[in-house]
């Protein structure tokens, strides 16, 4: 595709697929992370955390905050590994966290259970499907990422806001970074153009 044409593609979907065929790699990638990534989940992730940080009184975006952030590692997690079927949802978001972020996920437990396992099974699903952190919860300005605290008498996870935004932005640059720097024979990219052909082209 030509430059003039790339640069009138407007980053929704159903306005632009029957022209993302056309695309080449680095087209691809660019019209993934700036047309769509940065405009329609950075930018607005923005919005909401400087609104957070307000802390003001009676309006909270901490749990769209977090279920933002926690869909869109599922999400990332699915052009990582390719697997856009049923089915692979947790097992995406575990992939994506396991390569891009922090270690601390994989190498820490609470309650018997790795924090990968809690931030799927208590934070991502207990806000998608009943607005509510079912064990644990976000904090600004926490000392460290991670702390176990006692909150009404129990031992909580809590996981300071500003750490996983960061560790969340930082996942997605070396991802886009390794995107590029691969060739497009290269697994991680062969990956990223599957799921990026059955979810933008073909609309599985």
């Amino acid at each position: 595709m030509n430059d003039y044409d790339f640069r009138n593609l407007t980053g929704y979907v159903d306005y632009d697929r029957e022209l993302l065929p056309k695309l080449n790699k680095t087209q691809q990638i660019n019209y993934f992370y700036n047309k769509r990534v940065k405009k329609l989940i950075l930018n607005p992730l923005h919005e909401m955390y400087v609104s957070m940080m307000e802390e003001k009184k009676d309006s909270s975006p901490l749990l769209c905050f977090g279920n933002c952030i926690c869909c869109s590692i599922e999400a990332f997690g699915k052009f990582y590994t390719g697997r856009t079927e049923r089915g692979n949802s947790g097992s995406n978001f575990r992939k994506f966290i396991e390569k891009y972020m922090d270690k601390e996920f994989f190498s820490k437990e609470f309650k018997g259970k790795k924090y990968v396992d809690l931030l799927w099974d208590d934070f991502r699903n207990g806000i998608a499907h009943g607005f509510v952190i079912k064990s644990g919860g976000f904090e600004h300005h926490q000392p460290r990422y991670f702390q176990i605290k006692k909150i009404g008498g129990r031992d909580e996870l809590e996981i300071d806001t500003q750490s996983f935004y960061k560790d969340f932005l930082n996942g997605i640059k070396q991802y886009i970074n390794d995107l590029k720097k691969i060739r497009a024979t290269g697994a991680i990219f062969r990956d990223f153009n599957k799921a990026f052909t059955d979810l933008y082209i073909t609309g599985k």
